[in-house]
């Protein structure tokens, strides 16, 4: 995930959603924030201290947060999600997001 971070493009934004049975923002609120050296280092710190104890692995409310996320957005270019866990996916075949 640091490898992410560091590569992520000038100008763009970003928010890391931690999940488990239940959902956590990186910058404590549903908004994108924008890449910068600040948010980037801050980012990390969050990033090294993330561990798989949130109980479960239920990805699909944390994935229709973000795409919530991604239409509040008015920046325009491009609305990417990347999905990062640790072990088996928890909807299967039930990821039907608009």
């Amino acid at each position: 995930m640091v490898l992410f971070m560091r590569s992520l493009p000038v100008n763009s934004k970003f928010q890391i959603i931690s999940y488990g049975s239940k959902s956590e923002y990186f910058s404590g609120n549903a908004e994108l924030v924008p890449y910068n050296e600040a948010n980037s280092e801050r980012a990390i710190k969050y990033i090294e201290k993330i561990e798989a104890n949130m109980g479960g692995n239920e990805e699909l409310t944390p994935l229709r947060n973000a795409v919530e996320i991604l239409k509040k957005d008015q920046s325009g270019g491009s609305k990417n999600i990347f999905l990062l866990t640790d072990g088996g996916v928890g909807i299967g075949g039930q990821c039907n997001i608009p």
